[in-house]
């Protein structure tokens, strides 16, 4: 079986990172095609993968969009796949118009969320058919989590029959050796706090991803403005970088950045060290498919407080390992947030079922079986 994964930039090398060396110990031949980057085509050949750049355009270019769909095409040609998994925007779209003219290959869209979701207008209407368009050409459809599928199938985007699932959701699971706390991480997570001024009693929430007004940072940081007029003792610390594109206000990135009682972390390799630095976790997004960092801050016996939208609220048990604050409301965000605050004992309780629901759902390797199956017998399928 010969079998081409695609996304559009080599940053998302990430999402399946470890799944090209599974596939390829079960005796699959693996490609890897996105942007270029030297680390990223180290790394595919390190898990015994062929690294295929592609250069592809995340926003809307006409030109440049067919001049991709025709490298794609002839990729295509040159190492004929007997399945192709594309996932992202702009590499589905493209691979999705190239299969098109070259038919000799299954097709699975990957849908990682729906960016219609947080659009309006004309950009709306495009992004909405390019979803649309990528479901129907697919030949299966694999959501990343539950309430992701429902959703796309109440909007008319994707068909039920085509839709599958893999358990409770995720594309690559949890590498359970690296997001477990261990006595290393605990002592990284000490040296952390003495260095950032965390006292020892300091209750601190934590965010990891984009820090950009899609991810409800305005709303997070509102809602930690409240929190301290009761509580002093509380810090919060955020781990991404300010972006051009849905950009947070100058005002509030000032803010941000002068807080003393807020942290402020650009990209971290090693993100594992930093989540036991956190008390809770909170991921309070407009828009999200799945939910990775949730997953992993879970993992790592943490409490998570998500944003109830489909796709990010299959990532906790509400009331069980986290819970779901309803959204763009910073009041009830502040609802949550003051609960585990004043609860150390939930805390506590939450983070263990949490850890517990990870192995029992989303160990990596359970995903990748049930992925695995899905090529097979859609190849069986003839």
């Amino acid at each position: 079986m010969r079998i081409l994964i695609s996304v559009t930039s080599y940053l998302s090398y990430r999402l399946i990172e470890g799944q090209i060396s599974y596939l390829t110990s079960n005796g699959i031949e693996v490609y890897f095609s996105s942007s270029f980057s030297e680390k990223v085509k180290d790394a595919v050949e390190r898990e015994g993968g062929i690294f295929c750049p592609i250069e592809i355009e995340r926003e809307i270019s006409l030109i440049n969009d067919f001049k991709s769909v025709i490298k794609a095409f002839k990729l295509l040609k040159k190492i004929e796949p007997d399945i192709i998994n594309v996932s992202t925007p702009k590499a589905s779209l493209v691979f999705c118009l190239a299969s098109n003219f070259y038919k000799k290959s299954k097709l699975i869209f990957t849908l990682r969320g729906l960016r219609s979701d947080t659009l309006e207008g004309l950009k709306y209407r495009i992004v909405k058919f390019t979803e649309y368009f990528c479901c129907k050409m697919a030949d299966k459809v694999i959501p990343i989590a539950p309430s992701l599928s429902t959703d796309a199938i109440q909007k008319g985007i994707l068909k039920e029959n085509k839709s599958i699932v893999i358990g409770k959701g995720s594309s690559n699971g949890i590498n359970l050796n690296r997001f477990t706390i261990s006595d290393n991480k605990k002592e990284y997570a000490k040296s952390f706090r003495k260095k950032y001024n965390i006292c020892y009693s300091d209750i601190v929430f934590g965010y990891v991803g984009r820090l950009v007004k899609d991810k409800g940072i305005i709303e997070l940081y509102e809602a930690f403005n409240e929190l301290r007029k009761k509580y002093s003792k509380i810090k919060l610390l955020l781990v991404g970088t300010f972006e051009d594109g849905d950009s947070l206000s100058e005002k509030l990135i000032n803010s941000l950045e002068n807080d003393s009682n807020v942290i402020i972390l650009n990209y971290v390799e090693r993100i594992e060290n930093i989540f036991p630095v956190m008390d809770c976790f909170v991921l309070y997004s407009y828009r999200e498919g799945f939910g990775n960092v949730s997953i992993e801050a879970a993992s790592m016996n943490i409490p998570v407080i998500v944003s109830d939208i489909p796709g990010l609220k299959d990532t906790i048990q509400n009331n069980e390992t986290g819970l779901l604050a309803k959204p763009k409301n910073a009041n009830d965000l502040y609802d949550k947030m003051s609960f585990l605050l004043e609860n150390s004992e939930k805390r506590k309780e939450f983070g263990r079922n949490g850890r517990e629901r990870i192995i029992k759902y989303f160990n990596r390797d359970l995903v990748w079986d049930s992925q695995l199956h899905i090529y097979k017998n859609l190849l069986r399928e003839n």
